[in-house]
């Protein structure tokens, strides 16, 4: 015996991310904080449609802090992420408020908190000293956002991680790390 579902039971939604039609608005000139409003608690919530990293700003939090709290990550990247993205889109927002959206929207849509807590930190490709460290999340964060408001896609971080990946041999040549005991080189 089938069983037929009632027809305002919504099994599935498709629809745009909020980062696309933030980056719609931009490309058409029309105002983008339209959506950044409509969209910002729904990110928050995690009642947005995108992929893993869109969705629930809670739960991102929530696995970011445990990372922290355990010692697996230190706070130097993901502050230094999350701080020069905001003061990048702060800035662009108060040139043309609206053109562009909000700083905390494009902090909490697409995958700049993924990126800042579970990509940027991988021990392996990140560098070694806490300057260093902090260039390097300076660098995810602002490429980031120079992809997401100048460039042709809505969302950056993958090549921003990807690009400062590829600087990191020379951020540690510039920072160099102080042996234990012993004076810098």
């Amino acid at each position: 015996m089938s069983r037929i579902a009632p027809e305002n039971v919504v099994d599935a939604r498709t629809q745009a991310t909020p980062l696309a039609w933030s980056k719609l608005a931009i490309k058409q000139k029309y105002g983008a904080n339209r959506y950044s409003e409509e969209n910002f608690a729904a990110a928050i919530t995690g009642e947005v449609g995108g992929c893993l990293g869109e969705t629930c700003v809670i739960a991102l939090l929530i696995g970011g802090l445990y990372l922290l709290i355990r010692g697996t990550i230190g706070v130097h990247i993901p502050v230094a992420v999350l701080l020069s993205a905001f003061v990048f889109a702060a800035i662009c927002y108060l040139a043309n408020s609206y053109r562009y959206v909000q700083p905390f929207f494009h902090l909490t849509s697409g995958g700049l908190l993924l990126g800042a807590f579970f990509i940027a930190t991988d021990p392996v490709t990140a560098p070694l000293t806490i300057k260093g460290k902090w260039i390097y999340g300076a660098g995810v964060g602002a490429v980031t956002m120079l992809i997401r408001i100048f460039g042709e896609y809505p969302e950056g971080v993958m090549y921003a991680v990807l690009l400062m990946n590829s600087v990191t041999p020379l951020i540690d040549r510039f920072c160099k790390p102080i042996p234990a005991g012993g004076k810098p080189r």
